[in-house]
């Protein structure tokens, strides 16, 4: 009740200061008719003013701060509040207390739904009383109700809107028209460390047997500040050597993912010069991060199959290319060593040909010297002896001659024999020079390039684009991404397109959390 104040009170003397604005106050000392009220008296007319003015339960939304659960008893306490423009501060809080009789219930709510948990930073829309607490003169909501569709429509309408927004702005396909690597083994990794999701990309990736190289970033996946730190995460494995980056998380509730479905994360993906890769549990739905990542996932295990699928693909490729190679350096080997072995042979035939050919001719004179002996007369054989002394002498001179010959034409079998053998692999190592040099990895590092489309096909020349049409041009450090302004062609040039038309141009897991949702 009131009662008549035993002293006056004084209100706030003004301070002396110059100038005429000097604000002043007037002293007032209270009267015998001025009511006092003692502390209980004021807490208990707020309570009995505020129950008439809200004698039911009333709707109030707001983001939800500073959860706390207290296992003794079994309540949940948190704020409700207005964020500011900025959200950094609340314009207004309210103090919300969920008894444990009242929290069984909503939590059966909030399992049949399965989408909807309350944390920081979730929006929710509750029903309570407002209960004013005369002891520590605090007002404060309790909480008996929630609305998880008013939630899941929020979370709807800035979905769509932000899908819109990177529509519009031509960003929900930028991540993916990137040049994506021929042998993603390097892969960064950004995810809550220690995290079953991590478990389970490593654990794929190791058991392909092939020589990754992970780099992994610890981020948190839920929560207000789980989107920022995504966003540095993905910055900072796009400054490192890497040639993918996979952004994963394990399943949960629709509001546990609400980091990924952030407009700071989608902008952030479809900026980066590096494909993004994502793994979020959720089969039922596809987060915005899905929708902007170069290839989306449905599970951490299924992101980890994909790499591990186009790994192997280029593994396979190219040892099926170096086993091309193999099998025809081999088959140019065994030819050249053929033709080596038929010079030789030609070579020996011919020597032993000429040797047999000087024998005849040496056998043949001697003969004809003989029978012409015999038919000299006795009164010549003095002649005779001269004479078949210088036939003998002649004789001895072919043979000598024929034998040196010979010798020559073995030695010179000796010696060119080995000559045409190194010949043979003179020309042997030519042909393996050539076909080094028609290596495409040699030749883009020489300075070449290779020009193709976004699907693949190889451009042939100006004739083969047309404006608009975007390409992919291949260097030995790396990919451009270009797009054809106009196309000059040769005066007399030919159209290399293969049909006359030119290159098309390009068309254009929920596992519910089965604790309690509080």
């Amino acid at each position: 009740m009131p009662r008549a104040a035993g002293q006056g009170w004084r209100g706030h003397a003004g301070r002396r200061s110059s100038g005429r604005s000097a604000p002043r106050y007037r002293r007032r000392v209270a009267g015998p008719d001025d009511e006092t009220y003692t502390v209980g008296d004021l807490n208990r007319l707020i309570r009995q003013t505020l129950a008439r003015r809200f004698p039911d339960e009333i709707w109030v939304e707001g983001e939800m701060r500073g959860l706390k659960r207290h296992a003794a008893s079994g309540h949940v306490y948190f704020e409700l509040a207005d964020p500011s423009a900025d959200g950094r501060q609340a314009d207004a809080v309210m103090q919300v207390a969920l008894y444990r009789t009242d929290k069984e219930a909503v939590n059966r709510l909030l399992r049949r739904t399965g989408s909807v948990r309350m944390a920081d930073g979730v929006h929710i829309r509750i029903r309570g009383t407002l209960d004013y607490y005369p002891p520590q003169g605090k007002l404060q909501l309790r909480m008996r109700w929630i609305d998880p569709e008013h939630t899941l429509g929020r979370l709807e309408a800035e979905r769509r809107r932000l899908v819109t927004a990177l529509t519009d702005e031509d960003l929900l396909e930028r991540n993916r028209r990137l040049p994506y690597p021929l042998l993603p083994l390097r892969v960064g990794l950004v995810t809550s460390h220690g995290s079953a999701a991590q478990e389970d990309f490593l654990h794929e990736l190791g058991a392909s047997g092939l020589a990754w190289r992970v780099t992994c970033v610890a981020s948190s996946v839920q929560g207000p500040g789980a989107e920022s730190e995504l966003v540095a995460g993905l910055h900072t494995l796009a400054r490192l050597d890497v040639d993918v980056i996979a952004l994963i998380r394990g399943g949960g509730a629709r509001t546990d993912l609400a980091a990924f479905d952030g407009e700071l994360l989608a902008r952030a993906i479809a900026s980066l010069r590096v494909p993004v890769l994502t793994g979020i549990g959720h089969e039922t739905d596809r987060a915005v991060a899905d929708l902007v990542a170069a290839r989306p996932a449905k599970t951490p295990t299924a992101c980890a199959a994909g790499l591990v699928r186009d790994a192997t693909l280029a593994h396979d490729r190219a040892r099926r290319a170096w086993s091309a190679i193999a099998e025809r350096a081999r088959a140019d080997l065994d030819h050249g060593h053929a033709n080596l072995d038929r010079v030789a042979h030609r070579v020996t035939g011919a020597g032993r040909r000429q040797l047999d050919r000087h024998a005849a001719t040496l056998g043949h004179a001697t003969t004809r010297t003989g029978r012409s002996a015999r038919l000299i007369p006795v009164a010549a054989t003095d002649e005779i002896d001269r004479l078949g002394g210088f036939v003998a002498l002649g004789a001895r001179r072919r043979l000598d001659q024929a034998t040196t010959s010979s010798r020559e034409h073995r030695r010179r079998l000796v010696t060119e024999a080995p000559r045409a053998l190194r010949r043979g692999e003179a020309a042997l190592a030519a042909r393996s020079a050539r076909v080094d040099a028609a290596d495409p990895a040699r030749l883009l590092a020489r300075g070449w390039s290779i020009t193709r489309t976004v699907d693949g096909r190889a451009v042939a020349g100006a004739a083969a684009v047309h404006p608009g049409q975007e390409l992919v041009t291949t260097f030995a450090d790396g990919s451009v991404h270009s797009t054809v302004d106009a196309t000059d062609l040769t005066p007399g040039s030919t159209d290399l397109r293969p049909d006359g038309t030119g290159a098309e141009p390009p068309s254009t897991d929920s596992d519910p959390n089965t604790e309690d949702a509080t």
